[in-house]
């Protein structure tokens, strides 16, 4: 399921601009010391950056550097798959403050508690603009917005690769945004979480 939640994101990034990056990934059997040389599948992700590093140990002057729209980029992409890890040890950055997304496995409701996105308001990397409406959002954002709004449930499956019910996630918490605004849409979503606290910059 990762590789497929994988894509899911990596599509999401691009319909957005591509301010985030998002890894290709791929499943492959791979032998370890553990597992007896017995091949096991794994998920492959390709290389990211080779200056980037763990957002959780980079200094406040890269994260600084990374832009707004990147931030609500990847705030609309976790509200959209519902992603419960995006602490910051998930998050990689480069000195020029370019963000890639990693561990996409955790979407959709698949863990019981969740961390708040470091992208959300009030987070570490949380964008500070005011999206008390849809129309705050930026364009390309507006536009996959409107377009999940107005899609069927089975046109977005199809598109995303996503189950049904997973669709009709993401199409009601579009909605959310599209009726209230990014930041109200977050918090309402949030509110229904069992959310746990990212320490990792504490």
């Amino acid at each position: 399921w990762g590789v497929a939640a994988n894509d899911t994101i990596l599509l999401l990034a691009e319909q957005l601009g591509g301010h985030v990056q998002v890894p290709g990934a791929i499943v492959a059997d791979v032998a370890t010391p553990a597992s007896q040389d017995v091949a096991q599948p794994y998920m492959l992700m390709s290389a990211v950056s080779s200056d980037a590093m763990s957002a959780d140990k980079a200094s406040s002057r890269w994260l600084g550097r990374v832009s707004e729209n990147t931030r609500i980029s990847a705030a609309v992409i976790d509200l959209l798959v519902d992603h419960h890890d995006r602490k910051l040890s998930n998050v990689m950055v480069t000195e020029q403050g370019e963000v890639s997304l990693v561990d996409p496995d955790s979407v959709f409701g698949a863990k019981s508690s969740a961390y708040r996105s470091s992208f959300f308001p009030g987070e570490r990397l949380g964008y500070s603009s005011q999206m008390t409406s849809a129309k705050d959002l930026p364009w390309q954002a507006r536009d996959l917005i409107d377009a999940l709004t107005s899609a069927t449930v089975a046109e977005i499956q199809g598109t995303y690769g996503i189950s049904a019910e997973q669709a009709l996630g993401m199409q009601q918490r579009a909605k959310l945004v599209q009726d209230h605004g990014l930041t109200s849409a977050i918090a309402r979503h949030v509110a229904t979480l069992k959310t746990k606290r990212d320490t990792s910059r504490d």
